[in-house]
């Protein structure tokens, strides 16, 4: 039975907690960096007491092969794995008309098809459902797993060849090996991948061995494997019914390298869910879903603070998570999120004084970082907490251009009284005379405040254009 996440119940756990015995999924833990030598790596520690963690996601995330089949055929649709099926196809017809030359190349392309099929493979087996990307270490490195397991056919083909000097026992032996190999060459790559050994491969005793433990998985994977190794062979038959020569051989080549790559993304699956009964190890940093990275990555403070926030308002501790904010707001970290969350958990639990307080510095951050509806929601709290709230002059003066005329008018006039000496000021004043007559059509009190400008700032940029501007009005 699969675990969920103590505090996300709709996804699985990957870590458990031997302490306080819990599971949680990685947006719960704690993630450090050991650093030094070892910058990079990371340990995983329970929020709650401080206790490493114990890995679980292999056994617990990994769903049965066929409650996921749609998802085997959108693999070889993904960017990597689809662009290099097409460059492959592509040039694969460029050399289809060539005979000597173009049939050796058609095989070298084959080759460099078979060991990025091989990669996802063995990254699938690993744990890692993220298609392989395109790369030198793709398409260069270990060509020895590819060459092996050429190996492995070769010598198959060869023991098959041996039969025909049996005698008349050829007649039953010969058969009956080439129905053992269709029955269990997908078994035979399982443990060519797990034990990179061809030996092993060959050996009937493992391979018997294999599959007895997968069990009626294997027989339904085996279904698969004969259906997906039909499909381009029908596929191509009836593109040559219906579409010109070059085109179904470029839908026969597609389909076939798309099957192929499909094929060993099944093999590698089942050799991953199946890995215990196997004795096949998943290590850690290998381990990789659709849409969860466990790869190193760079761990911020704030979302580590985030997540246990997360947890003490889901368990009602609001105090706590209070707290826990403050002391990292006090640091001097500044995360959006962080800070909205901080703000609201002062709002819901009344904090007045907190609210007034943190209310000035949060929106200085706001304005400064142009989080518009944030500034306006903030400023309508605390104005409603306190009538004289009053945050700094450079966050009133970038607050004045994100409300309506009639809200601006009351926060420049705010700003002129209480920062009669901010070089804000005197273009808060002149801001308030275009709102007066532009909009509200008020030419006088526009006008006043033009001439209190010029006589209080008569040094400043803003009173020529004060001037000027009463000039227009008509009001000079």
């Amino acid at each position: 039975m699969k675990t969920s996440c103590q505090y996300h119940p709709g996804k699985p756990a990957h870590w458990y907690c031997p302490e306080c015995n819990q599971n949680f999924c990685p947006e719960c833990i704690d993630k450090r960096d050991k650093g030094g030598y070892q910058a990079g790596e990371f340990m995983y520690f329970c929020s709650n007491c401080n206790v490493e963690l114990t890995w679980i996601a292999a056994e617990n995330t990994i769903e049965p092969f066929w409650s996921r089949l749609p998802r085997f055929f959108k693999y070889p649709l993904k960017p990597a794995p689809l662009i290099f099926n097409c460059i492959i196809t592509l040039i694969y017809l460029l050399f289809d008309s060539i005979h000597v030359f173009g049939f050796l190349f058609k095989i070298i392309l084959w080759f460099l098809l078979l060991k990025y099929a091989f990669t996802a493979f063995t990254e699938t087996a690993k744990g890692n459902l993220v298609p392989p990307e395109i790369s030198s270490r793709t398409i260069s490195e270990n060509m020895h797993q590819v060459l092996k397991q050429y190996i492995l056919y070769i010598l198959l083909f060869a023991i098959g060849f041996g039969f025909l000097f049996t005698g008349p026992f050829s007649l039953i032996l010969l058969p009956v090996y080439i129905l053992y190999v269709v029955l269990f060459l997908p078994a035979m790559i399982m443990l060519l991948v797990s034990t990179d050994s061809v030996i092993h491969a060959l050996n009937p005793q493992l391979t018997f061995g294999l599959v007895f433990r997968i069990g009626r998985g294997y027989l339904l994977m085996f279904f698969f494997y004969g259906l997906l190794g039909s499909a381009p062979a029908l596929l191509g038959a009836y593109a040559a019914n219906i579409l010109p020569g070059w085109l179904a051989v470029i839908v026969y080549k597609f389909a076939e390298n798309y099957y192929t790559i499909l094929t060993f993304h099944l093999m590698g699956y089942v050799l991953l869910q199946y890995h215990k009964e196997i004795g096949y190890e998943i290590e850690l940093e290998n381990f990789q879903t659709e849409d969860t990275d466990t790869k190193a990555e760079k761990v911020e403070p704030a979302a580590v603070t985030l997540n246990r926030v997360n947890r003490l308002i889901q368990e009602g501790n609001h105090d706590e998570a209070i707290s826990t904010i403050k002391v990292e707001i006090d640091k001097g970290i500044e995360d959006v999120n962080l800070s909205d969350r901080y703000f609201s958990l002062l709002k819901i639990n009344d904090r007045t004084d907190e609210i007034l307080e943190y209310g000035v510095t949060y929106l200085t951050y706001l304005t400064l970082n142009n989080k518009e509806k944030e500034a306006r929601e903030v400023y309508k709290t605390c104005m409603a907490v306190d009538s004289n709230f009053t945050p700094d002059a450079s966050a009133l003066f970038k607050l004045g251009s994100m409300v309506s005329e009639k809200d601006a008018i009351d926060i420049y006039t705010r700003l002129i009284e209480k920062y009669p000496d901010s070089p804000d000021t005197p273009v808060a004043c002149f801001r308030c005379a275009q709102i007066y007559n532009d909009r509200l059509m008020m030419p006088d009190k526009a006008a006043e405040i033009l001439r209190d400008l010029m006589y209080r700032f008569p040094d400043h940029e803003i009173a020529l254009k004060a001037r000027n501007y009463l000039e227009y009005i008509g009001k000079d």
